[in-house]
């Protein structure tokens, strides 16, 4: 019987097994890692919250927090799953334990859901879900976050335990989608220039020698809005790129942005 060697790939063709081992990488537009290595990522702040004082509510929320901030830096990592319980302790200036402690209960809520690996006695990863972003918009309790660039994207960068595996990322029901942007977001053609104007502002608040970068990604993400086929594995590689360097107004923008764009296409 004939060996047969099969891939199904949107994103880019393969020839042959060696070929696909050439291609198939952080080179690919549409590759995503399963976790990303956050040692290098900047802290997050959440500003009135006070370790000595606070109490488990407190706590709970500044966790939420941290991993709402982190996917409104990294839109386009919406649903992945890279925050340890060490990041967040370093962002709060806690320990890994009573991250560990709080986000139980969190979970039982429904706020918060967390990645095992094959023998861990407690989770390595968690990730915000819809209802704990619903929570730090209802009721905040130390600052108001502006929550519509990542809820957005939580229609868009879907990501279910078992494709998480090997990286994959799955794009919505384009017609859902696209009336929920309407609905919550009310996107036009108007509002969108406005988003690029905004992504722009934040761009020149950025060190000199990130600015020219982070400026080619912004044209070529225009480029692809003003296309009226706009590549899909293209806009999510400027997002990943592009949200390296941004941070809250800038981050929510470019989510926005994102969102709509992969509706349109």
């Amino acid at each position: 019987m004939e060996n047969k060697w099969q891939v199904h790939c949107a994103i880019v063709a393969f020839d042959n097994r060696e070929d696909y081992k050439s291609k198939c990488s952080s080179k690919c537009f549409g590759y995503q890692a399963v976790h990303r290595d956050l040692s290098t990522e900047e802290t997050i702040s959440v500003p009135y919250f006070d370790a000595t004082q606070a109490k488990d509510r407190e706590l709970r929320q500044a966790v939420l927090a941290i991993l709402y901030k982190y996917h409104a830096r990294h839109p386009e990592r919406y649903n992945h799953f890279d925050v340890t319980p060490e990041f967040i302790a370093k962002s709060l200036v806690i320990s890994a334990t009573d991250v560990i402690r709080v986000v139980s209960p969190m979970e039982d809520e429904g706020e918060v859901e967390t990645f095992h690996c094959v023998g861990d006695f407690c989770f390595r990863y968690v990730r915000i879900t819809s209802k704990g972003i619903q929570m730090i918009d209802e009721e905040p309790l130390f600052e108001r976050l502006d929550t519509a660039g990542v809820r957005i994207m939580g229609d868009y960068f879907s990501v279910s335990p078992k494709d998480s595996q090997v990286g994959a990322m799955n794009v919505g029901n384009h017609s859902h989608n696209q009336n929920k942007i309407q609905q919550e977001m009310g996107v036009s053609a108007a509002d969108l220039k406005e988003l690029f104007a905004e992504l722009r502002e934040s761009i020149d608040t950025l060190p000199t020698e990130q600015q020219e970068e982070a400026t080619e990604l912004v044209n070529a993400l225009e480029e692809e809005a003003q296309s009226p086929n706009p590549r899909k594995a293209r806009i999510k590689a400027y997002a990943q790129q592009l949200g390296l360097f941004l941070r809250d107004a800038g981050a929510n923008a470019l989510g926005s942005i994102v969102g709509v764009l992969l509706a349109a296409g």
